[in-house]
């Protein structure tokens, strides 16, 4: 199954943070609904993963630097059992 994005009002080109999740499967949908609550149009979910035996699933989010601890801090205290990924950056680096 492609990737599928949940949100897609702002372009990927402005959220050149991502971060991979794993959650189970069964709650993937509450994952959504939770994040995309919590952070709007400051987020993007793609779907890169799903073990549709209810396994694990794995999401790539797209945020902006300047949302990454609000979306930290929303997966630990909203979804303690998910597994943080690797943090990475899109695009050049400004420093």
């Amino acid at each position: 199954m492609p990737p599928r994005s949940l949100s897609t009002a702002v372009p990927r080109i402005a959220l050149p943070c991502s971060l991979t999740l794993r959650i189970d499967t069964p709650r993937a949908e509450r994952t959504h609904r939770c994040l995309l609550e919590a952070l709007g149009n400051a987020i993007q979910i793609d779907d890169i993963a799903s073990d549709s035996r209810g396994g694990r699933s794995t999401l790539l989010l797209h945020t902006d630097p300047a949302h990454l601890d609000a979306l930290m801090h929303t997966i630990m205290t909203s979804l303690p059992e998910a597994e943080f990924g690797p943090i990475g950056q899109i695009g050049p680096q400004v420093h």
